[in-house]
Parts: structure tokens; C-alpha cells; sequence
């Protein structure tokens, strides 16, 4: 008997920061706890003044993950683009130093990409650290006037009716078929911080 041989599709988790270090520890060692094991780290500090370079040799010397420093802010945008010229996985996945992922993040994201070659982008549910059960996002949409807002945001989990499609995924746990950013090029930099994600979702 021999178990049937499959590759699973490679992730790069790209991690934003800038001036984190209260919350950067444990952002990171909730990431290297997932479920899923084919993915990598790669941490971007947007010009930290912080201690942030403290966390992030700790974990450097383990070899657990990579760091990109900007020697300036470049913005969500600029930040995130600088870690897509080193992501090499099939999926690039986003996170922010604030977001803190559940262990099986990565698995459900992944498998929802697979399971339908048609989706090009899973938004995942954010909620609150401080109010666990009340939801921060689950993606977004975008009014006539073209502002973008977030499905669920402030609503309890226990009455939330998540939508199944999403205009976009919300910035922080936005799961990314690398071949969107093949085709259609780097994130727009010319607004520093939101819309990125309304950007993807276009």
C-alpha cells in the first residue's frame, strides 16, 4: 500500500510593521503555529523607530522567518509590494503586526482558493482583540460613490450572516492567488494607507 503522493501549494505570509514591537511577538508566534506547514514568514518594517528590530532578531536567529527593512514608511501599499519582490509561494497571504491568526487560518484559506479555480482572493473574518466576539470585517464592498466599506464591521458573531462573495478582502488576512499580482502588477502607492485591498478586489 502506498499513500498517494500530493504537493501542497506553497504560501508566503507577508507581515506589515511599523513601530509594533507591543504587539509584533505575538503576531509572529501565532503565525508560526499554523495548522497548515507550506508556507514561510516574510516580515516588512516600514522604518520602525521602535524596538520592533529587537522582537524580529529573536526570531531571525531561529531561521524561522525573513526580515525586509525599509529604511523609510513606505505606506500599506509601498510595504506590501516590497515583500511581494521576495514572496516565492504560489499564495501570498497578508497580515498586519495587530493581527493575531488562528492556528488554522492558512488551512481554510487555502483550501477555499483550491477548491475553486474561478476565486482569486480569500477575505478572511477579523474581529476585535479586544472584543473577541464582535466583528471587525469580513470583506468589503464598494457604494456608488466608490467608498469601500466592510461587511459585519461592529456586528456579534453570534447574529453575523457572513455574505459568501466579497467586492474585495479586507487588508489584514487577505489570502492572494499570486498569479493576480503576475497579471495585473504591484499594488498603487499612491495612497498610503487603505484601498489597497479595494485594489485587489477590482
Amino acid at each position: 500500500f502506498e499513500e498517494p503522493s500530493y504537493s501542497m501549494s506553497h504560501v508566503s505570509v507577508i507581515v506589515l510593521n511599523i513601530n509594533g514591537a507591543q504587539v509584533l511577538d505575538r503576531c509572529l508566534r501565532q503565525l508560526l503555529d499554523q495548522t497548515y506547514l507550506a508556507y514561510d514568514v516574510i516580515v516588512v518594517d516600514n522604518g520602525s523607530s521602535d524596538d520592533s528590530v529587537t522582537v524580529l532578531e529573536r526570531y531571525m536567529r531561529s531561521g524561522l522567518l525573513s526580515v525586509i527593512r525599509s529604511p523609510f514608511n513606505r505606506g500599506c501599499p509601498g510595504g506590501r509590494n516590497l515583500g511581494l519582490q521576495y514572496a516565492t509561494g504560489d499564495i501570498v497571504a497578508f497580515i498586519d503586526n495587530d493581527g493575531f491568526a488562528a492556528p488554522d487560518w492558512l488551512e481554510h484559506a487555502v483550501a477555499r482558493l483550491e477548491a475553486d479555480p474561478r476565486v482569486g482572493a480569500v477575505a478572511s473574518m477579523v474581529f476585535f482583540a479586544r472584543h473577541p466576539l464582535i466583528v471587525n470585517g469580513i470583506g468589503g464592498a464598494l457604494n456608488f460613490q466608490g467608498y469601500g466599506w466592510d461587511h459585519g464591521i461592529q456586528e456579534p458573531y453570534e447574529f453575523l450572516e457572513p455574505p459568501e462573495y466579497v467586492t474585495y478582502p479586507m487588508g489584514c488576512g487577505m489570502v492572494v492567488r499570486r498569479d493576480v499580482f503576475d497579471r495585473f502588477g504591484p499594488l498603487d502607492e499612491v495612497v498610503p494607507n487603505y484601498y489597497d485591498d479595494v485594489e485587489v478586489g477590482l
